[in-house]
């Protein structure tokens, strides 16, 4: 345990393991080879990092060179596999902490724009119905409504995202998997994003195949990738979607005929919170494609950016999911 003190296993103990806890106190002053030994028992200590880590206990009736020299190289061996474990679990630790830190900076910083600047709006739009509403003809009237509407509706993508990312990063997202046609989360998303737009949007959609999922996770994910196309990828007309079989998997791949990325920036878009200088600062949070990925690794799939397949320009990205028949 943390004090160095040999300790039985959980649960009823045997004789055995009262025999190893009685012995215990008397490891630590063991001969100068490690080894201490008390009537049928021999016992040598793990040390990691000069420390007690645990204890290799064994029956025997007389000393044993070659089996104690054996056993000297296991403790050994042993002692250097809880090292690395312990380093790595250190390791663990402090990428956590790290990433944990950039987040909540992050996090401030997209906050301080992306609730403020929508709420400055609403404010505005509202204040001048309540002052001078009387004032305005129906067309003025209608703008400022619309625009506390269009803002109230991205301060609303920005909590849902915020919660969305809660919920990966604390382990609670437990994909409820069916048999699915991707074709059908296609169009519900499409369909959820002209909603919340308030225009269609003449998206080309082509191809079906059946895939393992989460229904409510995929049409997430696939509802962030085209948000983000819409708003980066130049024309929202400009969209392709193609969903097919390949392989094993069932592919959506969701293409623009944007600017595109170069290779080295695609697997950054992926992180929480980021933006692409080349297309400046749109209107976002930088979490849905971080939630995309997110929610797709839930459920067993790979997403990935890349440049078109067809040669054009653009940016493609590729889901793949595990296909059923």
């Amino acid at each position: 345990d943390q004090d160095g003190e040999p300790r039985g296993r959980a649960g009823p103990p045997s004789d055995r393991d009262v025999d190893a806890v009685q012995f215990g106190p008397k490891l630590l002053g063991s001969r100068a080879d490690g080894i201490s030994r008390q009537a049928d028992w021999s016992a040598k200590v793990m040390l990691s990092q000069g420390l007690p880590a645990g204890v290799l206990m064994w029956e025997t009736s007389q000393p044993d060179k070659e089996l104690e020299g054996s056993i000297g190289l296991l403790a050994e061996l042993a002692s250097a596999s809880i090292d690395r474990a312990r380093a790595r679990e250190e390791q663990v630790k402090t990428r956590a902490a790290g990433e944990a830190a950039r987040l909540r900076e992050a996090l401030l910083s997209s906050i301080s724009h992306d609730f403020r600047s929508p709420l400055a709006a609403i404010i505005g739009s509202s204040t001048s119905l309540l002052d001078y509403g009387d004032r305005f003809d129906d067309s003025v009237r209608r703008d400022l409504l619309l625009n506390i509407h269009s803002e109230g509706e991205e301060l609303n993508d920005f909590v849902t995202n915020l919660l969305d990312l809660t919920r990966l990063h604390s382990g609670v997202v437990q994909p409820v998997k069916q048999r699915l046609a991707l074709s059908s989360v296609v169009k519900t998303a499409i369909e959820r994003l002209e909603r919340h737009r308030g225009e269609p949007l003449r998206i080309r959609t082509d191809g079906d195949c059946h895939a393992e999922a989460d229904p409510l996770l995929l049409e997430q994910a696939i509802y962030n990738i085209v948000d983000n196309a819409v708003k980066y990828g130049g024309s929202p007309d400009a969209i392709d979607i193609l969903c097919c079989a390949n392989g094993a998997c069932c592919s959506i791949t969701i293409a623009d005929r944007g600017p595109g990325l170069p290779e080295k920036d695609r697997q950054s878009i992926f992180t929480s919170f980021h933006f692409v200088r080349t297309t400046g600062r749109s209107k976002g949070t930088g979490l849905g494609l971080s939630i995309a990925r997110g929610f797709v690794e839930a459920m067993g799939g790979t997403i990935e950016a890349r440049g078109r397949g067809d040669g054009e320009r653009g940016l493609e990205i590729a889901i793949e999911l595990p296909k059923v028949s």
